[in-house]
């Protein structure tokens, strides 16, 4: 508040995201082995009643949607999904140009879609999910053997840029999964623009082309046609501006 000269008093409305679907039922987290820290806790009013003022919650993917469809590369594009490819993996919906949420605020999961029924165990509970595939832990994991050890995301698509043959196919390999993923929500909600964010979207086309190749193989010609596949716009400020966009919405139907 120093930095900027203001107040708590000057906050019209806040806004936070969890990396968990949220409950619009009941407003808590609504899967809970995912979050189980958050078990029985409402997000919302908890945070509430610590700035005394009043918080929206939402799913981090969510705010993603929100932000770049207000300030980002979904501009002027009223049907869209962002997937967030991080530790956690998800889409937020823009359908019609609102955030679809579901009938109780669980829509986007898709990190959650089975691919293997005998892969391996999820942290939802499931085996075999997307998320255990593509995530930023399984690319990790896959490829600390090859440098012998810890590494991160950024020194994994920095060799893959330097020709690091381990790193090119992993980012590759990952793309391809999600790019299936991908191509199912295009089935069924037949977005124009799926924008990518998240840890991952540091891969850019290496991560992008091979997604692009899986949409086209298993999408229906008619939900994929015109599609475009493209990297977020707001980068590391993606679900800050999405918590910002989620408060100012909040605000304004509260003025109403």
């Amino acid at each position: 508040f120093d930095e900027i000269g203001a107040t708590m008093a000057d906050v019209v409305g806040m806004g936070m995201g969890l990396p968990a679907p949220i409950d619009s039922t009941t407003g808590k987290v609504g899967a809970v082995s995912i979050l189980p820290g958050w078990v029985g806790v409402t997000a919302a009013q908890l945070a509430s009643d610590y700035f005394d003022r009043r918080v929206e919650v939402d799913n981090d993917a969510n705010l993603g949607a929100l932000a770049e469809h207000a300030w980002g590369a979904g501009r002027g594009c009223d049907n869209l999904a962002y997937l967030k490819l991080a530790d956690g993996v998800g889409a937020g919906l823009i359908i019609d140009g609102r955030l679809f949420r579901g009938r109780n605020g669980t829509a986007g999961e898709v990190g959650h879609t089975t691919f293997d029924e005998f892969g391996e165990v999820c942290r939802c509970g499931n085996r075999g999910c997307l998320e255990t595939l593509v995530a930023a832990k399984a690319v990790i994991e896959l490829l600390e053997p090859r440098f012998g050890r810890p590494v991160t995301i950024a020194e994994v698509v920095r060799s893959a840029d330097e020709g690091d043959a381990a790193c090119v196919r992993v980012l590759a390999d990952t793309g391809r999964q999600a790019g299936i993923a991908v191509a199912n929500l295009c089935n069924l909600v037949n977005p124009e623009r799926i924008l990518i964010g998240g840890e991952l979207a540091q891969a850019g086309e290496l991560l992008l082309a091979p997604m692009r190749e899986s949409v086209r193989r298993f999408g229906i010609p008619s939900s994929t046609h015109d599609l475009h596949i493209e990297l977020g716009a707001l980068g590391a400020r993606t679900h800050v501006l999405g918590a910002v966009s989620l408060a100012l919405r909040s605000t304004s139907r509260v003025l109403e």
